[in-house]
């Protein structure tokens, strides 16, 4: 499955006719050049500014700032998703008016982490995926479509937007003629890290190592009556 625009190894920049069109028939919408991303404008912010207390195992609250998946999740004790709502009420900008992170981003840096709220928090740019195409929560989320579709894109090589087309790590074979993944392309594995990759029974059921219900609960808070 897709991740935001890490860049994988062993890419080349030719890429054959049949990527080329495959490539070209995912979906292609812009964003408004006012909206931040994640990975070009926010994430440099909060590598600066709030990694030193929230990252790794014991980030402060429970947040992390290092990945999109984490800056978009829930904090603690509140156990509420830190960038809803989209306004200046969402927690992440709220936060900024009080003692102790008032004085953490200038004027401009605030400016951008508030559009980015606002603006539903994108995670990249990209001419072929939508930029909610990693958020859980959004129905743009490629869990969601994929499942919608029978899981057709992820299994058939044959899909006119077969996965295999662009990315390493899928369960499918490459579309016919097609021997490399496209640049810039992100592998499925760089996400889907456990055995078994985007079969592994967390992707559906589980979360993380857990491999059984509920699912992460501040993506998908429907999954609670099975918790």
């Amino acid at each position: 499955m897709m991740r935001a625009r890490d860049t994988a190894p062993g890419l080349i920049a030719t890429l054959g006719l049949v990527a080329s069109s495959v490539f070209l028939s995912c979906s292609a919408v812009r964003l408004g050049a006012s909206v931040p991303v994640f990975d070009a404008n926010v994430a440099p912010i909060f590598e600066a500014r709030c990694g030193r207390c929230h990252s790794g195992a014991s980030a402060a609250a429970g947040w992390s700032a290092t990945s999109f998946l984490g800056a978009i999740a829930c904090a603690a004790p509140s156990g509420v998703p830190v960038t809803l709502p989209p306004s200046d009420r969402a927690p992440i900008v709220s936060v900024l008016g009080t003692l102790s992170h008032r004085s953490f981003l200038d004027a401009g840096d605030r400016a951008t982490l508030e559009a980015w709220v606002a603006g539903g928090t994108p995670a990249f740019a990209s001419d072929v995926h939508t930029p909610d195409i990693i958020d859980p929560r959004s129905p743009g989320f490629h869990g969601a479509l994929l499942r919608s579709d029978h899981w057709a894109q992820m299994l058939d090589a044959n899909d006119p937007n077969a996965c295999s087309a662009c990315h390493d790590g899928t369960p499918s074979a490459r579309p016919a003629g097609v021997e490399f993944a496209a640049p810039g392309a992100p592998a499925c594995t760089t996400c889907h890290d456990q055995p078994g990759g985007a079969l592994a029974c967390s992707t559906c059921h589980g979360s993380g190592v857990r491999s059984f219900p509920p699912r992460d609960l501040c993506f998908f808070p429907q999954d609670a009556a099975s918790a």
